[in-house]
């Protein structure tokens, strides 16, 4: 934020406590709103909002340390580019949902090649209201990605904010269905939602309501969602509204989240399959107000692996846990 670049840190052993710093893009004021996937090339694919020229762009790694890449803008029409995800689609390429800030639309573009030098479907596949805030996109066992995200009905049909999910039915997200996971009341929902798919192929958002201020988990019970479960997870304060969740090397779910009220860094790990309730939530960091922005991630060892900010010293931080429960000093018998 201070030089306004998108930089990229890359961990050069399994304890991250080598690290390789990197500034891809300098080019004005880009970096924001930026998501990470290894495409099958084996190098990092980064999708980012440039907010000087308001486009979207991607940055394709070049090595494995990520110390240079090739750097393309992908959509330059209107102002595009905010609230990007980005994955790997079942075709092995790129694929990116965004929000459309001018208007008000979630769009998906698909990479023409595993650089991603260009996309050949850039497509607005909700119109309905105002829609694509906090996507999170992930591939479903179908073969075709899915995405959550925030949505507001266009007046006077409904007043009521919307956590909804798209299915895409092709690996160009050209045709598609749209679900609603949950409403909220006259606050918003889902403006910062997380999803992933578990080992089953059954689907997980998490996400944060602002009335309740609490930690939510939408499990489905289908692979297309049309049916699902409501949990939530952590109601012991203002929490949730920074989440990031994956699925552990037992299969449940773990989330790294941010404690707002108390300026913690915090993890869940799921008691069961459906997320209905922790078996654990633990704070991995207290240390100042730390934990706005997390991802998660679980290393090749089985351990989850959180990147996250340190707002106190405006700083980047790593956890890795030393157990699958991010217990300290968990062992068993």
């Amino acid at each position: 934020a201070t030089n306004k670049d998108l930089k990229i840190a890359a961990c050069l052993d399994k304890s991250c406590s080598q690290i390789s710093i990197t500034t891809l893009d300098s080019e004005g004021d880009v970096g924001k709103y930026t998501s990470i996937a290894l495409g099958q090339d084996g190098y990092g694919l980064i999708s980012y909002y440039d907010a000087t020229n308001k486009d979207l762009k991607i940055a394709h790694c070049s090595n494995n340390a990520c110390t240079n890449a090739t750097i393309q803008t992908i959509d330059n029409v209107g102002n595009v580019g905010t609230h990007t995800s980005v994955t790997i689609g079942s075709d092995g390429l790129g694929i990116i949902s965004y929000y459309d800030l001018g208007i008000g639309v979630l769009r998906v573009a698909h990479c023409l090649n595993v650089v991603c030098s260009e996309a050949d479907k850039i497509t607005a596949v909700d119109q309905d209201g105002d829609a694509g805030k906090g996507s999170s996109i992930a591939l479903g066992v179908n073969g075709f990605v899915i995405i959550s995200y925030y949505a507001f009905p266009p007046l006077p049909n409904s007043a009521l904010p919307q956590l909804r999910s798209l299915h895409c039915l092709d690996v160009f997200c050209s045709i598609y269905t749209k679900r609603l996971l949950d409403t909220g009341s006259t606050m918003e929902i889902g403006e910062d939602s997380s999803l992933t798919v578990d080992q089953y192929g059954y689907v997980f958002v998490t996400y944060s309501m602002e009335f309740d201020k609490d930690l939510e988990v939408q499990f489905c019970t289908d692979v297309l969602c049309e049916r699902g479960n409501h949990f939530d997870l952590d109601v012991s304060d203002n929490v949730g509204s920074h989440n990031s969740i994956t699925t552990g090397f037992d299969g449940f779910g773990i989330i790294a989240y941010y404690d707002e009220t108390n300026g913690n860094l915090k993890v869940a790990h799921c008691a069961d399959r459906l997320c209905s309730e922790s078996i654990a939530i633990n704070i991995l960091d207290s240390e100042g107000d730390v934990g706005q922005y997390p991802s998660i991630t679980v290393d090749p060892y089985g351990l989850p692996l959180i990147s996250y900010y340190d707002s106190t010293n405006g700083d980047l931080k790593i956890a890795r846990c030393e157990n699958n429960f991010c217990v300290p000093y968990f062992r068993r018998r």
